[in-house]
C-alpha cells in the first residue's frame, strides 16, 4: 500500500495494483462521481466526505505488453505462443485480433488458447514449413488483462522457433 499525505504530481504512467490512499490537508475538487479504471484509490479528503471516500479520475495505466512469442508445429497445426508481462483475461473467441506472417505470408488462426494465465496460444490452420522470419500482429480490440485492462495495438513482433 503506498500512504501519501501531500501533493503528488505524476509525470509518466501509474501503475495500481492494490491500494493507494491520499490524505490531502485541503479541500480540492469532489472527484467521487468519477469511476476508477484500475485498483482502489482511496482520498481522505478534508471537507468532502469521510475518510475512505472511493473517488476516480483519470489513471494513467501501463498496459499488457507482449514479451516475446515463439511458433511450432503440432500436430498439423501451427502454434504461437504470445508470453505476456501479467496474468491475461480469456481470450476465447479473440483470434482473428491478432495476425500471423510467415515470411511475409499471412496466415489464418482458427482459435486462441490460455495456458497458465500469462500465454495464449494461437492455434493456424496450417503447419509452418521451414519460415525464416515468423511474426505477430495484434489490433486492438477485445483483449484484456485480468484486470481488464486491454491489450495495445502491436505490429509485426518476431516469433522464435519452440
Amino acid at each position: 500500500m503506498l500512504t501519501v499525505n501531500g501533493t503528488v504530481r505524476l509525470t509518466g504512467p501509474l501503475s495500481v495494483n492494490g491500494n493507494v490512499v491520499v490524505n490531502s490537508g485541503s479541500a480540492g475538487t469532489d472527484t467521487s462521481d468519477a469511476t476508477m479504471e484500475a485498483g482502489d484509490l482511496v482520498l481522505d479528503k478534508t471537507g468532502y466526505g469521510a475518510a475512505g471516500t472511493k473517488i476516480t479520475g483519470t489513471l494513467a495505466r501501463v498496459w499488457p505488453e507482449l514479451l516475446f512469442g515463439l511458433y511450432e508445429n503440432s500436430g498439423g497445426f501451427g502454434r504461437v505462443m504470445l508470453l505476456f508481462d501479467r496474468y491475461m483475461g480469456d481470450p476465447d473467441g479473440k483470434h482473428a485480433e491478432f495476425s500471423v506472417k510467415a515470411d511475409s505470408v499471412p496466415m489464418t488462426s482458427t482459435s486462441i488458447e490460455i495456458s497458465d494465465d500469462t500465454h495464449y496460444f494461437l492455434v493456424l490452420s496450417a503447419e509452418f514449413g521451414t519460415p525464416t522470419l515468423v511474426t505477430v500482429s495484434y489490433t486492438k480490440g477485445t483483449v484484456l488483462d485480468s484486470h481488464d485492462i486491454p491489450l495495445q495495438s502491436f505490429a509485426d513482433i518476431e516469433c522464435f522457433t519452440g
